[in-house]
């Protein structure tokens, strides 16, 4: 009987300290995300002075939905479908028309 409860504490200490790493790391993305975004909206109202908003807003939403597949196959070993890589290579292509 005293060494279940011993496994108990083991498998209960074992346990918190994974739902604090998971706290922890959970914590670092969302800084990472408010630190991404806080970089990001300069960027975007950079980008809508140099141009007018009308060509400014379709590229950044594209390139947005691009760099997320990516990041996504990347980081989430996300498999990228033919049919995907053809969607983005036509979102590359129309980002291409609107700025031209």
């Amino acid at each position: 009987m005293q060494g279940s409860g011993a496994s108990v504490i083991k498998y209960a200490t074992l346990y918190r300290r994974r739902q604090e790493s998971r706290l922890a790391g959970f914590v670092l993305l969302m800084g990472l995300a408010f630190l991404l975004f806080g970089c990001g909206f300069p960027i975007y109202t950079y980008g809508v002075s140099l141009t007018k908003l009308s060509t400014a807003q379709p590229v950044f939403s594209a390139t947005i939905f691009v760099t997320t597949t990516l990041a996504s196959a990347l980081f989430f070993r996300e498999r990228l479908s033919l049919l995907r890589l053809a969607g983005m290579a036509a979102i590359i292509a129309g980002i291409v028309m609107v700025i031209s």
